[in-house]
């Protein structure tokens, strides 16, 4: 059921318990199917293009936002869109004041965990790519191959033409 269909359907019944009981259509979600979709929003959501680089940028509105509509999409009947349109329907719902009906008619216990989950892959992704401890243990392998590689340069230097004087470093590089 679209957003629009949704809300034109909320606006017409008289028994709105019966209403959410018709369209609150799971109860229950797998806890694999949670963290699928936490990392979803996590990936989407603190990632920014920043001269050709992946860098953390967490935009907590857009964590909200997209929290916020893929609990509706998975606990009822409402089709969700992707992208931009999901800007469009979280307002549309809003407007309507629905957003905090749907959230309060989905189990509670499922909005915890769900939210839990997405909490714990946030702080996973900090702390796994852009802690202190996660800067520092890149520089070590960025250097750890660096070394490597200038051992390798080293080992096919020819060190016997440092031995024997010349008027020019430039000859000595050309070697």
């Amino acid at each position: 059921m679209t957003v629009k269909d949704f809300i034109n359907n909320y606006k017409s019944t008289n028994n709105k318990e019966q209403f959410w009981k018709r369209h609150i259509t799971t109860t229950y979600v797998s806890i694999v199917d949670k963290e699928k979709y936490a990392m979803h929003i996590v990936n989407t959501c603190n990632h920014k293009k920043v001269e050709n680089r992946d860098v953390f940028r967490s935009n907590s509105l857009s964590v909200y936002l997209f929290f916020t509509m893929r609990l509706i999409d998975l606990y009822t009947d409402i089709d969700v869109a992707e992208g931009e349109d999901i800007i469009k329907q979280y307002d549309e719902l809003n407007e309507n004041g629905l957003i905090d009906k749907i959230i309060a008619a989905i189990p509670e216990s499922e909005y915890k965990e769900f939210k839990t989950i997405l909490q714990m892959k946030t702080d996973d992704l900090y702390q796994n790519e852009y802690s202190v401890p996660a800067l520092l243990y890149s520089i070590k392998e960025t250097l750890s191959m660096s070394s490597e590689v200038f051992g390798k340069a080293l080992d096919n230097l020819d060190l016997s033409v440092l031995n024997k004087p010349h008027d020019n470093v430039v000859d000595i590089a050309s070697r």
